[in-house]
């Protein structure tokens, strides 16, 4: 149903349900809680979401099949001047965000299994082009 890859060494685990799923993404937000880590969830077709887990905020970030523009990523709200950035560890290297991509994480949980379990884009959460 989907893969799930991660980590400096690239570890992948497949998943059969958007329950698995879920479970999987916990576990690894609950290890990710020392050094935060962005986890990518590719379905069948090719598509993938980029989900930054060990933080109380996440940041989303989809990519279609084709690898080809759009390039969504979450919009929690409005850019502010001096926003700040959130910063997670994607393959081993340090990831900077903007602020206002963060959302809070049980939204993005809840996005990423919407994601695997219906194979289209979520709506539960704001998309932006970037």
């Amino acid at each position: 149903m989907a893969a799930i890859t991660w980590g400096d060494s690239a570890s992948e685990v497949a998943v059969v349900s958007a329950d698995d799923l879920r479970g999987r993404l916990i576990e690894l937000a609950n290890h990710a809680a020392a050094r935060p880590f962005i986890v990518d969830v590719t379905i069948e077709n090719g598509d993938t979401i980029s989900i930054a887990l060990g933080r109380e905020v996440s940041v989303l970030n989809f990519t279609s099949a084709s690898k080809k523009p759009p390039y969504l990523a979450s919009e929690g709200r409005r850019p502010r001047p001096n926003d700040g950035v959130v910063r997670f560890v994607y393959f081993g290297s340090m990831t900077e965000f903007p602020e206002w991509q963060a959302i809070s994480s049980s939204d993005a949980l809840e996005a990423v299994c919407s994601f695997v379990a219906a194979g289209t884009l979520p709506t539960n959460i704001s998309w932006s082009e970037v």
